[in-house]
């Protein structure tokens, strides 16, 4: 999937395809949250690894990290936004797709 993202300048493209585009469970509406999702604390994890923990007052890209961490089949990341949600996207290899 890394190969489609880094053949365009936009992000959004590489990064949604068929089953890869994760939303829900649930969308909040912006009267539920600060006004352009400012302030809320976000954190990515894989198991018990917390991988980002930050602010999204503070975030402008994802952010970098040295050495890449790959996932492996059988982790689950999470990406959780405080007011709405968490987004969990189990990892599996190729082949078992």
């Amino acid at each position: 999937m890394r190969d489609s993202q880094r053949k365009t300048h936009q992000w959004t493209p590489g990064k949604n395809f068929d089953a890869t585009g994760a939303i829900g469970p649930v969308v909040v509406t912006p009267d539920e949250i600060p006004e352009g999702a400012s302030g809320l604390k976000i954190q990515t994890r894989v198991g018990d690894e917390i991988l980002q923990s930050g602010n999204t007052s503070k975030m402008l890209w994802s952010v970098a990290r040295t050495p890449p961490r790959w996932l492996r089949p059988g982790e689950t990341v999470e990406v959780e936004i405080e007011g709405i949600g968490i987004c969990a996207s189990p990892i599996v290899s190729e082949k078992d797709a």
